[in-house]
């Protein structure tokens, strides 16, 4: 009853239009995402970003998020539109930013600055054979440490290999544009202990399966879909959470 990838924003779906559409379909817990493909610099100070020993409370945040772009304040406000709606349609839902056709080596920087302007997913398009995406984006999102890889496509062993040292997901679509891999995701998933999530990349109502369609599809890809209900991804966002408000 999971789907962590029903779009949002331009060409897509409205935030409350999405959770009730999910709702209605039997779904309970959901990731709606914003596409991007902007890298915003925002942080003027990198070892506040790349000091891992270091403990930033919560005012030291909150100074440096002053400086941030207007697209990031209107992501912070949309994330909070969203855990209002989620309450309301008693769905539990995430905001995610799915960041789209940005170079491979700018994805370590572009996830950490929007982790640290707390959007609670930061996730990467991955090489899905429907699309042209740059070679070498899987291993990039994955060894930055993105939450979730989407539509990995023909994901090798070493990117699966970084993933499940990183504890990034990768996602099972139930999208019939990024469907055509799933049976690859999962047999290389397994194979180096990553962990997968589904999503549906969904653009509109049609495109929102209920659980019995989204059940089939993980069968057909050799699947049992409590495989892709991954409990551990909700852990790390609850931890996440908690470290940005300490």
């Amino acid at each position: 009853m999971t789907d962590f990838n029903i779009n949002i924003g331009k060409n897509a779906l409205l935030p409350a239009q999405a959770i009730h559409y999910a709702k209605k379909a039997g779904l309970r817990v959901l990731a709606l995402t914003y596409a991007t493909d902007q890298v915003p610099h925002f942080i003027t100070d990198a070892d506040v970003l790349y000091d891992e020993d270091r403990s930033l409370n919560y005012q030291e945040r909150e100074a440096y998020l002053k400086k941030e772009s207007p697209l990031l304040q209107t992501l912070r406000e949309t994330q909070k539109q969203i855990r209002t709606f989620s309450v309301y349609y008693d769905v539990h839902t995430y905001f995610a930013v799915k960041l789209m056709h940005i170079p491979p080596a700018l994805l370590e920087e572009a996830i950490l600055q929007y982790r640290f302007a707390g959007i609670e997913i930061v996730g990467v398009y991955g090489e899905s054979i429907s699309d042209t995406v740059e070679e070498g984006t899987n291993f990039a999102a994955c060894n930055a440490k993105a939450d979730i890889l989407y539509c990995p496509g023909l994901i090798d062993e070493k990117a699966a290999e970084t993933a499940a040292k990183n504890q990034v997901f990768l996602e099972i679509s139930t999208n019939k544009k990024h469907a055509y891999c799933n049976a690859h995701i999962a047999n290389i998933a397994h194979k180096n202990g990553a962990q997968l999530v589904l999503g549906s990349d969904a653009m509109c109502m049609e495109e929102i399966h209920n659980p019995d369609m989204q059940n089939l599809i993980c069968k057909g890809a050799g699947l049992k879909i409590q495989e892709t209900h991954s409990p551990d991804l909700h852990k790390k966002l609850q931890d996440n959470f908690y470290i940005l408000r300490t």
